[in-house]
């Protein structure tokens, strides 16, 4: 037969149950609020965009970058946090205590740990393609969950304060790791099984569910700070995207704190080749449509465009720049290595007179026409200008040469109206387009316009034959 339990012993549990209640909801309560004041300004409307592979792989970078920082951060926070909570212990439950000697165990492990990561720092801190969950940022976050469960499943009563120094525990290192998502992921739900576990040997039950309920909220609250983390860098890259390219914008946003871009993109000489495109028409197409449909066409248009340009130059070695109808791009490279810039332009080139002008008309109710110039050489490429208005410029020949070349070849869709755009060229682009069998067919003619007259440049269309019995001027 069970033992009754005394009358006043009865009253005080259920008390200590009730105070265990009030005490929880007021804390969700106060963690609440200061949830709804952080993300107060925050359009969650905008998260849609958050699927985006660009913003996936900025946000993926970003980690690989800054995760062995974060690792040793971790874990010297844990050693340190640790350490001065056991004085704490002394003054709160006197010198024969349980809890400081499992901090002691705690403060070793993660010497340790710390230790072998110094040693392997080389192999351990290799930049990696991927995002690979990471033992050593997860082993500070699960050893103090569980040190912190076993503090409450120990006791016959669980205090009031053992369960307050669990929910800061849950809260803050799931806080802390909440920009890395697997190890965060991985430290609420090994939590939450630990805890689990210990319910049911215990007979605890009430304390688990109150340490569990703690774990999915802030398993939430680290969800919508991430995003909002994620969708801040994402914001700062396309603000910087617009004044450097795309690789110097993606290292831009994914840096911390203070950045001097005069240093990150300094003026430099290097080999480039400028493309400069215009319409065709464009004065008579806006005044015969609504802005709002222009507006549109620029969108579809530009999206064709750019997602070509991320396909041939996936590590952001370019930088564009639109006004209405006119394209201007830049295209270097890192290592300032010719071949490799040539071989890509060509493809590009060949994408944008073919490929994306038949996209482009198939869509749109319009006939689109556009010409191209193209030139290469040496130029200052960096950040130039005011000091407070400073955007990517190339200063060099090459530049200028593009957009003349584009001018003639307006001139001669004067005279003969090409059915695709025409593509005229300089000399060293010539030779290498030929050279990687993008192009064939090219002919020879001497240019009319400005400061480029009787030079001699290469013409392209893609239906030069037909354009072959149509044009009139030399070749």
């Amino acid at each position: 037969m069970d033992k009754p339990v005394p009358c006043g012993a009865q009253d005080k549990i259920n008390v200590n149950i009730i105070n265990n209640i009030i005490f929880i909801i007021k804390f969700i309560k106060l963690v609440v609020k200061l949830k709804e004041i952080s993300l107060l300004n925050i359009n969650l409307d905008k998260y849609s965009l958050f699927f985006k592979k660009d913003i996936i792989d900025i946000y993926h970078s970003w980690i690989n970058i800054n995760k062995p920082l974060y690792i040793k951060y971790y874990n010297l926070i844990g050693l340190l946090i640790m350490a001065a909570l056991i004085p704490l212990d002394y003054i709160l439950f006197g010198l024969d205590n349980s809890y400081s000697s499992a901090r002691i165990i705690y403060i070793i492990i993660i010497l340790f740990n710390l230790l072998y990561i110094q040693i392997n720092q080389d192999s351990l801190f290799k930049r990696e393609q991927n995002y690979c969950f990471s033992i050593h940022l997860f082993m500070p976050a699960i050893l103090f969950n569980v040190l912190y469960i076993y503090y409450i499943y120990q006791t016959d009563i669980t205090l009031p304060i053992l369960l307050l120094a669990n929910f800061i525990t849950i809260l803050m290192t799931t806080l802390f790791a909440l920009k890395f998502w697997k190890e965060q992921y991985a430290i609420n739900i090994g939590s939450i099984l630990i805890i689990f576990l210990f319910s049911i040997a215990s007979f605890k039950t009430l304390e688990g569910f109150y340490l569990i309920s703690i774990h999915i909220f802030s398993f939430v609250l680290a969800y919508f700070y991430r995003r909002n983390f994620i969708y801040s860098m994402y914001e700062k890259y396309c603000n910087m995207a617009s004044m450097v390219p795309k690789n110097v914008a993606v290292h831009i946003a994914m840096t911390d704190g203070v950045i001097e871009l005069d240093k990150i993109f300094k003026p430099t000489n290097r080999f480039t080749v400028c493309l400069s495109s215009d319409w065709r028409n464009f004065q008579e197409l806006t005044s015969q449509k609504d802005p709002k449909y222009i507006e549109l066409l620029f969108q579809n248009f530009y999206n064709c465009v750019f997602k070509e340009l991320d396909k041939i130059f996936p590590n952001g070695n370019y930088y564009a720049d639109w006004t209405a109808d006119e394209l201007f791009i830049i295209f270097f490279d890192e290592e300032n290595d010719e071949n490799r810039i040539m071989e890509s332009v060509a493809s590009f080139a060949y994408i944008y007179a073919t490929k994306v002008f038949e996209k482009i008309n198939n869509d749109a109710d319009i006939d689109l026409m556009y010409d191209i110039g193209l030139a290469s050489g040496i130029g200052l490429l960096g950040l130039q200008g005011p000091e407070k208005l400073k955007k990517t410029t190339i200063t060099g020949e090459s530049a200028g040469t593009a957009k003349r070349l584009e001018t003639e070849a307006k001139k001669i869709r004067e005279k003969n109206n090409s059915k695709y755009p025409i593509m005229i060229v300089d000399e060293k682009l010539y030779l290498d387009f030929v050279k990687y069998n993008y192009f064939s067919n090219f002919k020879v003619i001497v240019a009319e316009s400005k400061n480029i007259e009787n030079q001699k440049f290469y013409l392209w269309t893609n239906n030069i034959l037909d354009y072959d019995k149509q044009i009139n001027i030399e070749f």
